[in-house]
C-alpha cells in the first residue's frame, strides 16, 4: 500500500473529519467522542448527519497505524481550515 491524499468537497455544515479503525473516513455535522466504555472501533455520534467519505482499508490495523496514524488521534475541526 502507498498512502495519497485526495481532495473532495463537502456540505458546509459538515463541520469534523475523521477516520475509523478500519481505515474508514467520515465527515461529522456534529463533533463526534469516542466511546470509553467498551472496546471501541469508531466513533460515537449522539446526533447530527453523518456522511462516508471512503471505504475500509484491506490491510491490518497495524498497517494503516503506521502508515496514518492512531484512528483515535484522526480528529480534525474542519472549521479550522476554511
Amino acid at each position: 500500500m502507498k498512502k495519497l491524499t485526495v481532495e473532495t468537497l463537502v456540505p458546509t455544515h459538515f463541520e469534523y473529519l475523521a477516520r475509523d479503525k478500519d481505515g474508514k473516513v467520515f465527515v461529522f455535522q456534529n463533533k463526534p467522542e469516542l466511546t470509553t466504555d467498551v472496546d471501541c472501533d469508531t466513533w460515537d455520534v449522539d446526533e447530527g448527519e453523518i456522511l462516508q467519505i471512503t471505504n475500509p482499508i484491506s490491510v491490518s490495523e497495524e498497517e494503516i497505524n503506521s502508515q496514518l496514524g492512531n484512528w483515535k488521534e484522526s480528529l480534525i475541526d474542519l472549521r479550522d481550515s476554511s
